[in-house]
């Protein structure tokens, strides 16, 4: 099987990305994973076209090389209702041949399905893409949903242990045993309230599916914050931003490597694959 490798934005623009230049040219086989959300944000603003240009003039040179991801919420909602793994469903074969015919018109090709499909992302005529942002964008519900989780990690965590978390003396391993233990704990939780009877969720978690690790994700942002301080006071865009990441990062440790230029994101990225080898729970 080819390696698959998640694209963090910032990565995309040939001058920002030696490696994945190399990597382009140094690994024939290897695959490059654009999640869903990549999109979003790249048709976020009236520059909608620009954007789009600049982010695939590297990746149009070499399309049958890219893949699409799926958006993390869709996963979440096969995972709920099918109680089943979504990660062998992972890459979205409709939207992948959809952004291969994009990155063919954007460079110039007069394919007629290809540049209608540009014409309607660049011109949204119904809105689509500005309701999009608005959802991902949302400042409150960003807001209430990361400041929920620092609020229930403090209500969790010993008052030594939040004393050298904020101090900067927790240790990585102490870290690590954190975020996998409150996660599972907070996975059990809520499929036990949608009914789910325990044997079942531990035969779940027990394939690490999208639903766990968005729990480990969420967990290490709050502790992220916590540590950092200054959650009160962050601006939206930051908050917004830092829900981006946790797509990328959740996405990447679905597949075999993540490419990012933000230290924090390949932080995130590190401590969720240890917690991943942690296992699913000891008692499993």
């Amino acid at each position: 099987m080819p390696k698959l490798i998640v694209l963090d934005q910032n990565k995309l623009r040939e001058h920002r990305a030696p490696e994945l230049v190399g990597l382009l040219n140094s690994e024939p086989e290897t695959l490059f994973v654009v999640p869903d959300l990549a999109l979003i944000e790249m048709t976020k603003t009236e520059t909608r076209e620009e954007m789009l240009r600049g982010s695939f003039a590297l990746l149009a040179q070499h399309p049958h090389r890219v893949r699409v991801a799926k958006g993390i919420q869709d996963c979440l909602r096969i995972e709920l209702y099918s109680y089943e793994s979504s990660i062998p469903q992972l890459i979205d074969t409709g939207h992948t041949e959809k952004l291969v015919r994009l990155m063919a018109a954007l460079q110039g090709s007069d394919d007629e399905a290809g540049q209608a499909d540009l014409k309607r992302i660049v011109e949204d005529p119904n809105g689509v893409h500005k309701l999009l942002a608005r959802v991902y964008y949302d400042s409150a519900a960003n807001r209430a949903k990361v400041g929920g989780v620092i609020d229930d990690l403090k209500n969790r965590l010993s008052p030594s242990a939040l004393k050298d978390l904020r101090g900067g003396r927790l240790a990585r391993e102490d870290l690590i045993y954190y975020i996998h233990g409150i996660g599972n704990l907070l996975l059990e939780w809520l499929l036990t309230t949608r009914g789910w009877p325990l044997d079942q969720v531990k035969m779940f978690r027990k394939s690490r599916p999208i639903l766990l690790r968005e729990h480990y994700s969420m967990v290490w942002l709050g502790l992220d914050w916590i540590a950092r301080k200054g959650f009160e006071s962050a601006s939206d865009k930051r908050i917004a931003n830092d829900l981006v990441d946790h797509d990328y990062v959740l996405t990447a440790t679905c597949c075999d490597g993540l490419l990012s230029g933000d230290t924090r994101v390949n932080v995130a990225y590190s401590d969720l694959l240890d917690v991943l080898d942690y296992g699913p729970y000891k008692d499993d």
